[in-house]
C-alpha cells in the first residue's frame, strides 16, 4: 500500500494529475476486461458509455492544455 502510494507521488510530480488519470483509468479498463475474460463477466452498456465519457474529457483535458501552451509560446 505505501509503495502504491510512492508511486502515485512520484508520477504526479513527474508527470503531472492528468497522466496518473489516465493510467489509473487505464489500469481499471483492463483490469475489467481481464476479469470479463477470465470469469465471464458482463459489462453493461451504460459502463461502457461511463468509460468513453471519461476519456474523452481526460483526453479533451489534454489537448485543451496543449492548445494553451502552444498558444502562449505564440504571444
Amino acid at each position: 500500500s505505501t509503495t502504491g502510494q510512492l508511486f502515485i507521488f512520484y508520477t504526479i510530480k513527474r508527470f503531472g494529475p492528468v497522466a496518473l488519470t489516465i493510467t489509473m483509468t487505464t489500469r481499471q479498463m483492463i483490469s475489467m476486461v481481464i476479469s470479463c475474460l477470465l470469469f465471464g463477466h458482463t459489462i453493461s452498456f451504460m459502463s461502457i458509455v461511463g468509460t468513453f465519457i471519461v476519456f474523452g474529457a481526460v483526453l479533451a483535458s489534454i489537448r485543451r492544455q496543449y492548445l494553451e501552451r502552444k498558444n502562449k509560446g505564440k504571444i
